[in-house]
């Protein structure tokens, strides 16, 4: 007889489950189950059903998830054992919690999250801007008026209020940023696009709400961000910056506060040993759920728990959380995408992905890419290349790769340690001058500053030392890596448009990310994109018809196998295969500045509409070839 508002949310959540049984309902209720087998009538052992999405997809075929008593008792049963090693002796009420906070979402379709068509882009929230239109609307009247429907979805970063970093520095995680837009805005983009969110999960701001009512002692933000004592051991401490690991704030008391801040002074770190820092922030994914968010992106994630005296990275508790989330996730809405941001070697990296019989990300950065496809372009040879790529395995059928060059970020060179020698990122660096831009370091093993990270345009690392149509060839091609491998496309607005660097930005606040970070008045773009001789334009027009080419065929599907072929030093070689009747094609990209003969596997090729390609072929110099087999009569 319960009537509160949470019963109630219970009750409608247990009937979108299918668990009709009154005695089970309350069982629900009272966050327990009694015997190991459910009532007959409570049982649903049909498959969620897959339904394919993208620009064509049918709407109408999505039906809501069909739990079975197993799934649903499995799932909560996982979160408990999780809770319960995270909060000795607070598992039980934390995970009541948590599924009262689940019952406030009914659950949504299961859906196929990707497919051959699938091409996201990386924008900020304000990343175009128009007078007197909110920049979300901005953003989304650009994606449908100049890159639907090759682009089928954005990676929008935070769209929060912050204090600095590019919104990585949020000062209030349940508030859009008016100069953005509203909730209603967000919403709004998720229904013409497919959406990925932002979770900025390792810090807050220090100019934020939550730290300024853990300064003041209030509950429960009093143990919200993590301390440590003076005597702390912290050097083996893995961060990718040179600022203090700790930085001492005053509380409203007098007393001082030592807080950890991985990133900067002005990024306090949460501290996960509160549960209610968990709570708060699985508040904070679910409302992008909630908002229509197709994916959601947890941003420097591999930081998450601390320990005095380790690495602080990639911690068991670390990837526990992740596991938890992604359980959330998976109960309120299966199509939803998991994606973990983790700068780090590839090891490490797909780590993430979780242990054999774990579910953790579905989504993880090739962040190794960027360097080594730059490195190929400079040097003039695919071969590192071609040998990582060739070892990168299938896969898990419910994972898959972001392929990038550029982000908001710079060219990380940390995930190719271990691939690349000091002299190979000497060259590096040493074209990042040449290009305009600059180097950011990181505190090494031995505290001494360590190569982090290029900051420049992707346009303008191509470009150094070349002509204008060479370094548009050479921007072209590298692109066609990432399209070709096995993965999602993920491509930076600022590569799209081959953007040139934002040089003022980075004289006025010294930062070579802001090279990288400048904002497009949505007027000049459209007005850029009209003329079919300008740089953006061109960008786009070869960049968007490789994207075609690759939609057009169920070979890049982001299942479908991968087999990098042996060949000159000078070209990269990808063969992708599905089981489908247009399912085989090979790329071919020379990475050199002089032409290369490439000689092609025995079959009928053809490119684009055009008749059989002889067996053997050449390629101009920083080129690219896109060729289909062409079946059998």
């Amino acid at each position: 007889g319960t009537t509160d508002a949470i019963s109630v949310r219970l009750v409608r959540r247990c009937t979108a489950a299918r668990l009709y049984d009154c005695a089970e309902v309350l069982a629900v209720m009272r966050g327990r189950r009694r015997g190991s087998d459910p009532p007959k009538s409570c049982r649903d052992d049909s498959p969620v059903p897959k339904v394919r999405v993208g620009p064509s997809a049918d709407a109408s075929a999505a039906r809501g998830p069909r739990y079975s008593y197993e799934t649903v008792t499995s799932a909560r049963r996982l979160r408990r054992r999780l809770l319960d090693d995270l909060y000795p002796g607070e598992g039980a009420e934390v995970a009541t919690r948590i599924e009262a906070m689940l019952a406030d979402h009914a659950p949504r379709s299961a859906c196929e999250p990707w497919d051959e068509r699938s091409a996201w882009l990386i924008a900020y929230p304000d990343q175009f801007v128009r007078p007197g239109e909110a920049s979300l609307a901005t953003l989304a009247r650009v994606l449908e008026t100049h890159l639907s429907p090759t682009i089928t979805g954005v990676h929008v970063l935070p769209f929060h209020p912050s204090s600095s970093d590019g919104g990585f520095s949020i000062t209030a995680h349940d508030t859009v940023d008016p100069a953005f837009g509203t909730w209603a805005d967000v919403r709004t983009l998720a229904q013409s696009t497919m959406l990925t969110a932002d979770a900025v999960m390792n810090h807050a701001s220090a100019q934020g709400d939550w730290f300024t009512r853990f300064l003041a002692g209030e509950e429960p933000y009093r143990d919200f961000f993590r301390t440590v004592g003076p005597a702390a051991d912290l050097s083996a401490v893995v961060r990718p910056r040179t600022t203090p690991v700790k930085t001492d704030f005053v509380r409203c008391d007098g007393r001082t506060a030592s807080v950890w801040t991985t990133f900067s002074p002005d990024q306090v770190d949460l501290d996960y040993r509160s549960p209610e820092v968990l709570l708060k922030m699985l508040e904070v994914v679910l409302s992008y759920v909630a908002a229509g968010a197709r994916a959601v992106r947890l941003d420097a994630v591999a930081f998450l728990w601390k320990v005095e005296g380790t690495s602080s990275i990639h911690l068991p508790e670390t990837h526990a959380i992740v596991r938890l989330v992604r359980s959330c996730i998976d109960e309120v809405d299966p199509g939803v995408i998991l994606v973990t941001e983790t700068n780090v070697p590839h090891t490490e990296n797909v780590s993430y992905f979780g242990e054999p019989g774990q579910r953790e990300a579905q989504a993880v950065y090739q962040f190794p890419l960027p360097p080594l496809v730059l490195h190929a372009f400079v040097t003039g040879s695919a071969a590192v290349l071609r040998s990582w790529a060739a070892c990168l395995g299938a896969g898990r059928e419910d994972t898959t790769f972001l392929n990038f060059l550029a982000s908001h970020d710079g060219v990380g060179l940390r995930p190719a340690e271990g691939l690349l020698d000091d002299r190979d990122f000497g060259r590096l660096m040493d074209v990042c001058g040449q290009a305009g831009g600059a180097t950011s370091y990181r505190e090494g093993p031995g505290g001494e500053p360590s190569p982090y990270e290029l900051n420049a345009t992707w346009y303008e690392l191509m470009a150094a030392g070349h002509g204008e149509e060479a370094a548009m060839d050479r921007h072209v091609a590298s692109h066609a890596v990432a399209l070709a491998l096995k993965g999602i496309p993920l491509l930076y607005t600022h590569a799209v448009f081959a953007s040139g660097n934002n040089v003022a930005a980075f004289e006025r606040t010294g930062s070579g990310r802001d090279l990288n970070r400048a904002q497009l008045s949505e007027p000049d773009l459209r007005e850029l994109l009209s003329d079919p001789n300008s740089r953006a334009a061109r960008s786009w027009s070869r960049i968007g018809s490789m994207l075609a080419t690759r939609a057009a065929s169920t070979a890049f599907h982001p299942g479908a196998s991968q087999n990098v072929l042996d060949g000159p030093d000078e070209l990269l070689m990808v063969h992708r295969r599905s089981q489908h009747e247009n399912g085989e094609a090979l790329v071919i990209v020379n990475v050199s500045d002089h032409p290369v003969r490439a000689d092609l596997a025995e079959g009928r090729w053809i490119a684009g509409r055009r008749s059989r390609v002889e067996a053997v072929l050449d390629l101009p110099r920083w080129s690219t070839v896109w060729l289909t087999r062409r079946p059998e009569r």
